[in-house]
């Protein structure tokens, strides 16, 4: 198994029980969707990722409004990662930006 799967998984897991205890709205919730979303986009999954980046935007300015740096850094996230060839070209109009 690649790490990076092993660490979706994990990641996915950890979701699956943050929301069972703390509930859908949580900043936990969001930060996991955040992590997801950045292994999905380095496996090429990026409609994935878009999906999953939206959940934590979404999460994130509700939790904290829409200036708040942890809503800058889905953002960053979403719209960057040098780990990615393809990303940027592929995707000039990010739904997440």
């Amino acid at each position: 198994m690649s790490r990076l799967k092993e660490a979706r998984e994990l990641y996915e897991r950890a979701l699956e029980i943050t929301i069972k205890l703390r509930g859908r709205v949580h900043y936990h919730v969001a930060t996991l969707q955040n992590n997801i979303a950045v292994i999905l986009k380095q496996t090429g999954e990026f409609e994935k990722a878009i999906e999953m980046y939206n959940a934590a935007l979404v999460l994130r300015k509700h939790l904290n409004g829409k200036d708040h740096p942890n809503v800058a850094q889905v953002r960053f996230n979403c719209r960057f990662n040098s780990s990615c060839p393809g990303w940027q070209s592929d995707h000039s109009n990010f739904p997440c930006w």
